[in-house]
């Protein structure tokens, strides 16, 4: 049986926390408005060096302001410097020593950059030299130190009943910890003569979101605005919730999203009939200043594209006090990824935009943060 993946996720979050709260269950309406971020463009750049940027997907930054980005496109990743400077590229795409088969995502941990891959996470000094590789099947959303992650499965493909488990792991011992069970969304696969195509889309796809920080863990699945808060021995701290309504997409809608050359008729069929009829309520959280950044997902379906335009910000006991909207430069919006090609560093904000001729180009900006 041959199976294949065509896989759009997400992931990233972040949190602190020592108090236990009540659960709170917010209205859409934030208790002080929206938040101006006052964005002001720092620098801009469109190329590594002399390559041209492709289409960066996942991107890293470190306390210093060093910034990794993942280009899959150019089939390599790319260090800038706090000033935009090119530093040089690591992480080739390929399976030997030191190269990488598919990723997108970044882990800065105990001054190592650290790159999942395909049943393999591959170590990096902060310079991109290549350290280690351990073999490990699993989709790491955080990790504790550089030998104990946090895993949920993205797809329910092979899981028995449909059910997944939050897990830590310990790498150097091998032990499996189980924190919390949920019911994985057994939608977006198709089968046909011996094929099996699994699909993920953040935007249509409800998935396991999971954000560490502070020995707490942040999750929820993201068809729901509920985020859970849990300690890592997985005893209930607290959660909280917003009553939105959700945007509702038709069938008709589903099927142009997902319609490709790759995708046989009766594959598209299975999917379309397999996705909610309404997207995701939130992609990714972090925690900046102690308070919690719940980022939300936004789709334009003639372009067939996910954005974030949308962060919700919550108080350390998850009570709903600021909407922020990211308004970048005329004609420039941000560029459709399924991993993280936008983020928060200190009083910064990194992100991967497109104009409207199609050029590609990464920009850091000033902003304001609320504080508590």
């Amino acid at each position: 049986m041959v199976y294949k993946r065509l896989l759009i996720p997400i992931l990233l979050i972040l949190f602190p926390m020592v108090i236990i709260f009540l659960d709170v269950v917010n209205k859409d309406k934030p208790q002080h408005g929206e938040w101006d971020f006052k964005l002001e463009k720092v620098w801009k750049i469109d190329n590594a060096g002399d390559e041209v940027l492709g289409h960066p997907q996942g991107m890293l930054v470190s306390d210093d302001g060093i910034l990794y980005l993942s280009d899959p496109a150019n089939r390599i990743d790319y260090i800038f410097g706090p000033d935009g400077d090119f530093i040089g590229s690591f992480a080739e795409r390929g399976e030997g020593p030191g190269e990488v088969q598919r990723h997108g995502r970044f882990i800065f941990v105990d001054d190592k950059v650290i790159i999942p891959d395909m049943g393999r996470i591959h170590y990096f000094s902060r310079e991109g030299e290549y350290l280690t590789t351990v073999k490990k099947d699993c989709e790491p959303h955080a990790f504790i130190d550089e030998n104990k992650l946090i895993d949920a499965p993205l797809s329910a493909v092979f899981l028995p009943d449909g059910k997944g488990k939050i897990t830590l792991c310990d790498l150097q011992s091998g032990k499996d910890t189980v924190i919390s069970e949920f019911s994985a969304f057994e939608g977006g696969v198709a089968r046909s003569s011996g094929m099996v195509m699994d699909v993920i889309v953040p935007v249509f796809s409800p998935l396991m979101t999971v954000g560490y920080s502070g020995n707490r863990l942040y999750w929820g699945m993201s068809d729901r605005y509920m985020i859970n808060v849990t300690d890592l021995e997985g005893r209930n701290i607290t959660s909280f919730s917003v009553d939105r309504k959700k945007t509702r997409v038709s069938k008709r809608d589903k099927r142009d999203f997902f319609k490709t050359d790759m995708m046989p008729a009766n594959m598209l069929k299975q999917i379309v009939d397999s996705m909610p009829d309404e997207v995701t309520s939130f992609y990714r959280i972090e925690v900046q200043n102690r308070l919690i950044f719940v980022f939300v997902p936004e789709i334009d379906l003639e372009n067939k594209t996910l954005r974030i335009r949308q962060v919700d910000i919550f108080s350390p006991e998850g009570k709903y006090i600021y909407k922020a909207h990211l308004n970048f430069e005329k004609n420039r919006v941000h560029l459709s990824s399924p991993l993280q090609n936008i983020v928060i560093k200190s009083d910064f904000l990194y992100a991967v935009l497109q104009d409207e001729d199609d050029n590609v180009l990464v920009a850091k900006y000033k902003i304001s943060l609320p504080t508590l």
